[in-house]
């Protein structure tokens, strides 16, 4: 028996699609379904990793729960063969994960198996609403065989995830994860990314692609909710400071008639923010001070000279007229 990876991956999506469908229902004999479906789902994903681990290989050879030895009639070798069409359940899974030099997702599929067998033979204790749990619980699980397989969730089962997302702590779960992948750059002030949206579809669940990247200027972005990859139209320290910095821009022009972002002197970007807590430039962190030297007044961005970084404007402009 070959069993194909696309076969074991098309299963595995109708069944996680099948089940959140009855998720959302939210029915009781519905919820029974969804824990049939969605277990099987999460199964037939992790045997997806497996099989995609080895390429080239018969999957039937890699996800098979028995073999028997045999010598190879071609060299004499001792080599193994699978018995039957029984394949791994999750324990075995979770050995070969192992075995095959894979992460095993942290969540918890315990209880999602003892339920999954509990209703096979027997009536479930758990109620409804106790069953629903037990489903959410593993969703980091789907996340997680997502990544290993190097696909998007939001694409692959799109309805599914949107229905994932739309419970509280998974969504937690993510957008922390979102948030730390920019841990590496060093922001010029401590920034609440949970208050940034996806110009796109504005979800908060945006992060960084290149988790690695240290620079604000080279920032490629990708969100979890709508699968899009983007750079920010003006550049992610544009988007930084239009989503963090616009409402007290806006209120600032309003007031006093000047606002808090600027053009930079430096770099030209309009990313330069100036405000009793901040002054720097998002893009190049160019941050203006010191003093005019010919009158002695305090230099910012909002009176330094384009053409004389070391005056300001009126100075620089009484200079001219003296040449």
């Amino acid at each position: 028996m070959n069993v194909e990876r696309s076969d074991i991956l098309q299963n595995a999506l109708d069944s996680i699609e099948l089940g959140m469908d009855d998720f959302e229902l939210g029915e009781h004999k519905r919820i029974v379904s969804a824990v049939r479906n969605f277990y099987a789902g999460v199964l037939l994903l992790g045997k997806e990793c497996l099989v995609r681990s080895v390429p080239g290989e018969n999957g039937m050879h890699i996800i098979s729960s028995r073999y028997t030895p045999f010598i190879d009639e071609g060299d004499s070798k001792l080599k193994y063969r699978p018995v039957g069409t029984k394949t791994i359940d999750i324990e075995e899974m979770k050995s070969r994960f192992r075995d095959f030099g894979l992460k095993w997702p942290e969540s918890n599929i315990n209880n999602l198996q003892r339920l999954r067998n509990n209703l096979e033979h027997f009536h479930a204790k758990e109620s409804t609403s106790q069953m629903r749990e037990i489903i959410k619980e593993c969703f980091p699980i789907i996340e997680n065989f997502f990544e290993i397989l190097g696909l998007d969730p939001s694409r692959e089962i799109s309805d599914a995830w949107s229905t994932m997302l739309k419970e509280k702590e998974f969504f937690n779960d993510v957008q922390g994860k979102c948030i730390k992948s920019f841990a590496s750059i060093e922001f010029p002030v401590e920034l609440d990314f949970s208050n940034l949206k996806c110009e796109i579809c504005e979800s908060s669940l945006i992060y960084q692609a290149d988790e690695s990247n240290k620079y604000l200027s080279d920032v490629e972005l990708k969100c979890k909710s709508c699968g899009e990859d983007y750079v920010a139209p003006h550049g992610f320290p544009r988007m930084v400071v239009d989503q963090l910095c616009g409402a007290d821009d806006y209120n600032s022009v309003k007031g006093s008639g000047e606002g808090v972002i600027f053009d930079c002197n430096s770099c030209g970007e309009d990313t330069y923010v100036s405000t009793s807590d901040v002054n720097i430039c998002f893009f190049c962190e160019e941050s203006v001070g010191g003093e005019c030297v010919r009158c002695g007044d305090g230099l910012g961005i909002e009176n330094q000279s384009i053409n004389n970084p070391s005056s300001c404007d009126y100075c620089d402009h009484m200079m001219s007229k003296d040449d």
